[in-house]
């Protein structure tokens, strides 16, 4: 089931494919580091450019 919160209130269910039509199924990755939390502990507030 897609993780998605409109799925689950609505009761939507994911429609079959059995021709592929939607193409192969996405996935996410995720990359970090040790110590990147000490590094840089908060994102910046706002932009650089920002007014």
């Amino acid at each position: 089931m897609a993780p998605v919160l409109g799925l689950r209130l609505l009761d939507l269910k994911d429609l079959e494919d059995p021709q592929g039509a939607m193409g192969d199924p996405e996935s996410l990755h995720f990359l970090g580091k040790q110590g990147f939390a000490a590094e840089f502990p908060r994102p910046p507030t706002s932009s650089a450019g920002s007014p």
